[in-house]
């Protein structure tokens, strides 16, 4: 795995504002260097967990964050590469000594949750049960809030917003607002005038840049980054949309394997002036602290 550079670990301990740990940096396809997609929003000493890919169970470890402290968790949407370490996050955070959980997330969230208790794993809730343990944070004390496209609510002190985006399936992304700080996670999407005004004036926006140019894309079908087109933003409009919200910090997230960094940066920056921070696994950004380029 990646081995985060000492000079990236800019504020041990509890931050009085917000950080953001890219705890997942990559895409769909296996890759030693880069865990699938999984944003942690830290805000002082409460977590707010951003999807949960393959990994992301580990990856909080390593970054420092005991698993089962953290009970906010926002789903964008239930593609795989997003939501697969859900179940491993519940069950064993559970067993770990976690009592709480408030999950949120497209419509059908509420029905992936049941399912994974109930039924996937219903006998192995089941054996927990039968040992005698607390259910809290397992079966019981469980607050799922199914968001079909704007919302708004207060978890443990911070203002959260939803906005529904373009994506191949119901998708969702985050506005998380406390301190006089913003932060934005996308998920991944297509342009969208609607979230460029949902996204205006953020300290940190965490964009989809699966678009990235790279040599895995460019060894597949040859019209295959055409066709990323109709599920993710192209680089240019990411660019344009970055300059519109007047976004101080942007964070390129979910990269393809064998991404062309220098490319990457070279399209963003002719069209955004703003800090632009590639992500790589267990990247801690904070505001106003320059991480980028």
């Amino acid at each position: 795995m990646h081995t985060v550079p000492e000079k990236f670990r800019i504020q041990p301990g509890i931050p009085e504002g917000f950080k953001v740990t890219t705890l997942g940096s990559g895409s769909p396809g296996q890759d030693l260097r880069k865990s699938s997609p999984c944003t942690m929003v830290q805000y002082k000493d409460k977590y707010f967990v951003c999807d949960l890919g393959n990994g992301a169970m580990n990856q909080m470890l390593k970054a420092g964050i005991n698993p089962p402290d953290v009970v906010n968790v926002f789903l964008t949407h239930l593609h795989a590469d997003h939501s697969s370490d859900y179940p491993y996050f519940l069950i064993i955070g559970h067993h770990d000594g976690r009592k709480r959980v408030n999950l949120a997330g497209p419509p059908k969230v509420k029905h992936f949750h049941d399912t994974i208790v109930n039924e996937l794993y219903g006998d192995y809730v089941k054996y927990f049960e039968n040992l005698g343990f607390n259910m809290d944070g397992l079966t019981t004390n469980i607050n799922i809030r199914p968001i079909e496209d704007r919302d708004s609510f207060e978890l443990d002190g911070v203002t959260i917003s939803t906005i529904r985006v373009p994506h191949t399936i119901h998708s969702l992304s985050y506005k998380f607002e406390a301190g006089g700080q913003r932060v934005v996670v996308s998920g991944d999407l297509m342009h969208s005038e609607s979230f460029v005004e949902f996204a205006m004036d953020t300290d940190i926006l965490v964009m989809d840049a699966n678009q990235t140019p790279a040599w895995h894309l460019a060894s597949m079908h040859p019209d295959f980054e055409k066709r990323l087109e109709k599920s993710h933003i192209r680089i240019a409009e990411l660019a344009e949309v970055a300059r519109k919200t007047n976004a101080k910090k942007l964070v390129l997230t979910h990269l393809t394997r064998g991404t062309y960094i220098g490319e990457l940066v070279s399209q963003v920056c002719k069209i955004y002036d703003g800090e632009i921070v590639v992500a790589f696994d267990l990247l801690e950004i904070f505001p106003g602290i320059k991480t980028g380029y």
